[in-house]
């Protein structure tokens, strides 16, 4: 009996050591990551970080992460809802940035018919002064005329003329001569 009582205490006792290993080994550890968590506090990287005021965190950040913050964790909760407030406004930069580039092509097409728009009014500019010399019509100077719509004053000056004209071209004339 006293055989099995000594086999007990021996298995107990190895059974007490090993917990008394694995108590100091979590303390080893326990005192290598309140170490770690000292210097990280004393160092403070995130100080660097701009951060919305606590009320506006309070006010905007989702409630999960309000909790996380009133657990103790509010520095993290406060990072964490800055990274993902910065990642939506990225993509909204990035969808702006996208539209611009839109409309700057929208800009450049528009540039490109106005080009072509101003070529074709030139021409039919040099037309209508071919057409009123060969007409014997009087030349006016559009200077000479006051334009009473603004509409008319970017008008080149032979179309003018023919705008102001144009009861004079509807009436048949014995100057021209239909060949």
């Amino acid at each position: 009996d006293a055989r099995n009582t000594q086999e007990k205490v021996g298995k107990q006792s190895r059974e007490c050591d090993g917990v008394n290993y694995e108590l100091q080994g979590l303390c080893y550890e326990q005192q290598l990551i309140s170490g770690e968590s000292r210097q990280l506090t004393a160092s403070r990287p995130f100080d660097k970080v701009i951060l919305a005021s606590e009320d506006e965190f309070y006010a905007n950040a989702p409630l999960e992460l309000q909790a996380k913050a009133k657990s103790g964790d509010e520095m993290l909760a406060r990072l964490q809802w800055e990274l993902e407030d910065r990642i939506t406004l990225n993509k909204e930069v990035a969808a702006l940035h996208d539209r611009v580039s839109g409309i700057q092509k929208q800009i450049v097409e528009l540039q490109q018919q106005q080009k072509e728009v101003e070529t074709h009014a030139k021409s039919l500019a040099q037309a209508a002064s071919v057409f009123q010399k060969n007409s014997g019509l009087t030349a006016i100077s559009s200077k000479e005329l006051s334009r009473e719509n603004e509409g008319l004053a970017t008008l080149p000056d032979p179309l003018y003329v023919l705008f102001k004209r144009a009861e004079d071209f509807a009436k048949p004339s014995s100057n021209i001569k239909v060949e």
